[in-house]
């Protein structure tokens, strides 16, 4: 669980004006309802199902974003340019979503992009199983933890600038999923970016 006191959100600043969130999250310091069906995968809506707690969170650019995909117009001509979710304070954050009823998760997809900074990351990515109970999702603990993947990669303005990756995990009773990123290894001088998070 993510220590800190709780900041309810009751609004996003986004493109200079403030707008009222649709996302239900907390900034602490049932069914494929509204999926979308894309390469044979139907992703879920993440904000009709899953509520989210982050480490902190530019208002600029929402965690929204990130799920959605919502595309950055100076960035008009790149296929995969979108504004995504940027950390509100330098070093590791966590981004984690709780379901309101536990889901059948066959396949998580995070996306990266990083074109103007030479860096080397670490993210590790972890599913909570709520065993034999079908029921709502406690608020406390999540359940059994379930590290799916932990991965480094680094970034080069004039190389590499995106990182996208697909896991196939095929569970069953997925209460929670928790993204953990360290954007440059432990040296605690950029933020955390997140392009995309997708679950279907």
């Amino acid at each position: 669980m993510i220590g800190g006191g709780l900041v309810f959100a009751a609004g996003v600043l986004m493109w200079g004006h403030w707008r009222e969130a649709a996302m239900r999250k907390r900034v602490v310091g049932a069914g494929k309802i509204g999926a979308m069906e894309e390469d044979g995968c139907c992703w879920l809506d993440l904000e009709a199902v899953a509520s989210v707690e982050l480490t902190s969170e530019n208002p600029d650019f929402p965690i929204e974003d990130a799920f959605t995909g919502h595309h950055d117009v100076k960035q008009v001509g790149r296929p995969h340019a979108c504004r995504g979710w940027s950390a509100g304070t330098v070093g590791p954050q966590t981004i984690m979503l709780r379901f309101d009823q536990p889901q059948a998760i066959q396949k998580i997809r995070v996306r990266f992009s990083e074109s103007e900074t030479e860096r080397s990351q670490e993210f590790a990515l972890r599913c909570f199983l709520q065993a034999d109970n079908p029921g709502p999702v406690s608020p406390g603990a999540p359940g059994e933890s379930r590290e799916i993947v932990r991965q480094q990669w680094t970034f080069s303005p004039g190389g590499s600038i995106e990182e996208m990756e697909e896991y196939a995990v095929n569970l069953r009773g997925v209460s929670a999923i928790e993204l953990w990123i360290d954007p440059d290894r432990g040296r605690n001088r950029v933020r955390a970016t997140l392009a995309e998070l997708r679950v279907c």
